[in-house]
């Protein structure tokens, strides 16, 4: 897919960008470091960067960001270079999904960094959204570099040689709670080359603190794999509103999902997951 690039004083305007919503996108619950302005422009501090987004139409405004930056990582983040309408046409073709990709249409699945994602899947058991994201970033407000924009400043999340150096007392302070623990085993036994994509869900499954759907979450939202369908309380609760899942074992209602979408589970997920929550639906 080719994009075009206009150049404006302050910011790169990135086009045609089909079948795909910002909002929705970030605030699906995939995504623990964007933050929304009221002038409706999302800010993401993510892979040692931090930009300022907005939509118009087809057209994606990058501020804070450069040609090369939006090609290199961007386009890939955002996985722009999915061709999201033939997907979206065949998720439509599975029992009661019309509904659901049209309410949700234009979610994109993001490909996060995979150290900060087994840390955010990893604190997220038992925990809200909000929640992870403070406790996210109070590690990157104490361990991660700084960055600056406009006046304001962020942080990335911290370097794996920093991590290692942390002992369980001091994450405990960051608020990792028990999972303190299971994170500093984590950081320790992380090979470098997991994060260029050489890892699999049977070596995620051996680190403290990260079952079935903590794996899945990691392997989904990094970009490893895009055939896992993880649960949580309103996949399970979706499961059982319409297609009459009564199970309430993790893998029998995995299984149903991909089993029913294959190749394309890990996207009818998360588009069932935002209908799912934001519709409320089997409360």
């Amino acid at each position: 897919m080719d994009f075009d690039y206009i150049k404006n004083l302050s910011s790169i305007t990135v086009k045609p960008v089909s079948d795909f919503s910002l909002q929705k996108t970030l605030e699906c619950g995939q995504c623990f470091r964007a933050t929304k302005g009221r002038d409706g422009r999302f800010i993401i501090v993510a892979m040692n960067k931090v930009i300022e987004l907005e939509q118009n139409g087809d057209s994606i405004v990058f501020y804070n960001s450069t040609v090369e930056d939006i090609q290199q990582i961007w386009l890939n983040y955002f996985d722009f270079y999915s061709d999201y309408g033939s997907i979206y046409k065949k998720i439509m073709t599975f029992d009661k999904m019309k509904d659901i990709v049209d309410f949700s249409y234009g979610i994109h699945v993001l490909r996060q960094d995979l150290l900060e994602m087994i840390t955010s899947f990893v604190l997220s058991c038992r925990n809200s959204i909000s929640g992870v994201s403070k406790t996210i970033n109070l590690l990157c407000e104490n361990y991660g570099n700084p960055l600056e924009y406009n006046g304001v400043k962020y942080f990335t999340f911290p370097e794996v040689n920093v991590l290692r150096q942390l002992s369980v007392s001091e994450l405990e302070k960051l608020k990792f709670g028990y999972r303190a623990k299971y994170l500093y085993e984590v950081y320790n036994n992380y090979d470098d080359d997991y994060c260029l994509g050489n890892i699999t869900r049977e070596v995620l499954l051996s680190f403290p603190g990260v079952g079935n759907k903590v794996a899945d979450c990691v392997m989904l939202h990094s970009g490893i794999s895009k055939a896992v369908f993880p649960v949580d309380i309103w996949i399970s609760r979706g499961l059982r509103t319409l297609y009459g899942c009564t199970s309430s074992d993790y893998a029998k209602q995995s299984k149903i999902g991909t089993e029913m979408f294959g190749e394309l589970s890990g996207y009818a997920e998360i588009l069932l997951f935002y209908y799912a929550r934001e519709n409320k639906l089997g409360v």
